[in-house]
């Protein structure tokens, strides 16, 4: 029972994390197959989800049932005027279904909280983002698009919550023969915002990239 673990005397008699996910889906091509939209909804169960052992912090059991319900959507193709676009939506309603587990928070006053029936770390309930591009023709690209993340919980504790996020990013291509050079202005409103954390501690949060420059020279052999 090594999955991501070194194997010790203290996970050695640990059953396997078991993951099943079961989905359905649907595929439709339009405009003349230019563009493609799919969708999916899934049911994601992780069980044998290990944790310390309350009564004997040494060791290892298998304590925990999570389960995820979902749905994803996504666009890809190219719209009349010569538009390339990407887009997608997710859902994902988790939850801690069955845990024997308690956690103990960073937050004041410390206290010990119950896994069970907790939102598992990092799982926004609500995410989206859309990518267009505009030919203008003679090797000449722009366009830009947006990115929105929900809040999320820090840890499975449930008492520290990221923002929700919003970003909007912009580009320009140009094309030359075998040359290429990308520019692109990343979180074009400088939004202060936090993109993650460590995922098992209230405290450990990074931030997002203020406003940036990225340019980059292609070169095709």
């Amino acid at each position: 029972s090594a999955e991501s673990f070194a194997l010790s005397s203290s996970n050695t008699d640990n059953a396997p994390e078991i993951t099943e996910n079961k989905e359905i889906g649907v595929k439709l091509d339009l405009l003349d197959g230019q563009l493609n939209l799919t969708g999916a909804l899934f049911n994601l169960e992780r069980s044998n989800i290990k944790n310390t052992d309350p009564s004997n912090p040494a060791r290892q059991i298998n304590v925990g049932v999570q389960r995820t319900n979902g749905l994803e959507l996504t666009l890809n193709g190219r719209l009349p005027g010569r538009w390339d676009v990407s887009a997608g939506y997710a859902f994902l309603d988790g939850r801690m279904v069955k845990s024997l587990a308690r956690v103990t928070s960073t937050q004041l006053p410390t206290q010990s909280v119950a896994v069970q029936g907790k939102v598992p770390a990092l799982t926004p309930r609500n995410s989206a983002f859309l990518w267009a591009m505009k030919d203008l023709g003679n090797g000449l690209r722009v366009g830009g698009g947006l990115q929105h993340v929900g809040a999320r919980f820090t840890s499975v504790s449930n008492l520290v919550t990221l923002p929700a996020y919003t970003t909007l990013d912009a580009a320009l291509q140009y094309t030359l023969g075998a040359w290429g050079l990308d520019v692109n202005l990343k979180n074009l409103t400088n939004r202060k915002y936090y993109v993650s954390s460590h995922g098992s501690h209230d405290n450990l949060i990074l931030p997002g990239s203020p406003r940036a420059l990225q340019v980059t020279l292609r070169r095709q052999f």
